[in-house]
């Protein structure tokens, strides 16, 4: 969506697109943050191998990572990332993540503690990525609010000393 939206040109397809993947690889770099402090053996390990275990910074493989749900977090913070942007796709948004947090349980892969706390982790990731969308609204909207007519107007707020920007603010 980022991609499409810059190239076609369409800010807040573009946006959508930045909210999303910025949401999504915070929401993964937090699940995985708490993959490795709680090792817990996944549904199917207990239903095939009798196994049942939970451990703290525990073996760092794949039937130990069930806590929390990887795809319900991720799912979780695209969804909402999507609705801030587009209010009318909430409905739809929601429900797949829901889906994609519901098909966890029955498949063995995860408990339903699981799919709660990766709802919390991608909640609190997309949380976390508006809050900073917010903040840089803001400082672009002083930026323009501040700079409109002046020698600085246009001047790229990241870049100071840009070509377009003097040195000194007049």
């Amino acid at each position: 969506m980022l991609g499409a939206g810059l190239a076609l040109k369409r800010p807040k397809v573009a946006e959508a697109g930045a909210r999303m993947l910025g949401s999504v690889l915070l929401a993964t770099a937090l699940k995985s943050a708490v993959k490795r402090l709680v090792s817990r053996t996944r549904p199917n390990v207990l239903l095939d191998e009798g196994i049942y275990a939970v451990e703290p910074l525990g073996p760092d493989e794949g039937p130990w990572h069930s806590f929390p749900s990887g795809h319900t977090a991720d799912a979780t913070a695209m969804a909402r990332a999507l609705a801030r942007v587009y209010p009318g796709a909430t409905l739809p948004a929601y429900g797949a993540a829901l889906a994609i947090g519901a098909v966890q349980v029955p498949r063995g892969a995860h408990y339903p503690v699981d799919v709660a706390a990766g709802l919390v982790v991608g909640a609190a990731a997309e949380a976390i990525v508006h809050q900073a969308a917010r903040a840089a609204h803001k400082r672009l909207a002083r930026h323009d609010e501040v700079t409109a007519g002046s020698p600085l107007d246009g001047c790229d707020p990241m870049e100071p000393e840009g070509p377009s920007c003097p040195v000194e603010p007049v």
